[in-house]
């Protein structure tokens, strides 16, 4: 028996908690629109190795969801189905995420995702609790997933910047 407040072995975590933030040029309003609206999200959540999501429907409200399938340029598949629990355009979005790789349980997570304006500029946040699930691959560890999430919305970060400053108003 551990003592209390010890660190338990990270192997035998069953979740995670990530945060990832960047700082937009752009109103919230516009931030949070295209986050929340397909023709949009098509072209920023593409991390890198992947083609552009097929988004099957959105429906950003509470009790709405998404579905998207992202598929990889090593031939993997990921079908990513988000419940929304609240919506509070343009302010916060939560939503649980469920994801199975070539329809294999992959993660489960609870994703916060606020937009907080000063002076005309966003600063988006994602915080995200990633639960793994029975029967994933094990090469997906907690380690690899968190490193993997950090990595994938720094990306999908990078191009939204660079949608935000090319695309026209919606």
């Amino acid at each position: 028996m551990s003592a209390p407040g010890a660190e338990k072995n990270p192997a035998d975590r069953s979740s995670c908690e990530i945060v990832i933030s960047r700082l937009f040029n752009a109103p919230r309003a516009l931030v949070f629109k295209m986050s929340t609206d397909p023709k949009h999200l098509v072209h920023w959540a593409i991390p890198k190795g992947f083609y552009p999501p097929i988004i099957d429907h959105v429906d950003a409200r509470a009790g709405g969801s998404l579905q998207m399938t992202m598929r990889c340029t090593d031939g993997n598949v990921y079908l990513s189905k988000w419940a929304f629990i609240e919506v509070d355009e343009p302010a916060r979005l939560v939503y649980d995420e469920v994801c199975d790789e070539n329809g294999r349980p992959f993660h489960r997570s609870r994703q916060t995702v606020e937009f907080t304006e000063h002076d005309g500029k966003t600063t988006l946040s994602v915080h995200g609790r990633i639960d793994i699930v029975p029967g994933r691959d094990p090469r997906w560890t907690l380690e690899i997933m968190k490193a993997g999430w950090a990595e994938g919305w720094g990306e999908n970060f990078d191009l939204l910047e660079k949608y935000l400053a090319t695309s026209p108003a919606p």
